[in-house]
């Protein structure tokens, strides 16, 4: 079994982007990496939850970086099928001028 936190931490700590210091981000990856979601926003399940046709779950790691007064985190949601999932969100903007445009 695939252990996502430690992939997702490691794909911040490996990334060519840095802090001002120069230092790794996987420091800075506090946040859960999703949950499922239903009729609360938060419906009940654990990480180690097997996924199952017909739930809905989403994808929302995040990265706060306090001393840059950054915080990033995008939310995908995910209809999970006998033969995969399903991107709910893939028509969403995702790029920063995408969403500054979209917020104006």
């Amino acid at each position: 079994m695939f252990d996502l936190r430690k992939i997702a931490y490691s794909v911040f700590e490996d990334s060519s982007v840095r802090n001002r210091e120069g230092e790794s981000l996987g420091q800075y990856f506090i946040h859960g990496l999703g949950h499922p979601l239903g009729l609360d926003a938060h419906d009940p399940g654990a990480d180690e939850t097997p996924l199952e046709p017909g739930m809905v779950i989403t994808n929302e790691p995040g990265i706060y970086i306090p001393e840059e007064e950054l915080r990033v985190r995008i939310e995908n949601d995910f209809l999970i099928t006998a033969d995969g999932a399903e991107n709910l969100s893939a028509e969403l903007p995702t790029k920063a001028e995408e969403i500054e445009a979209l917020m104006r």
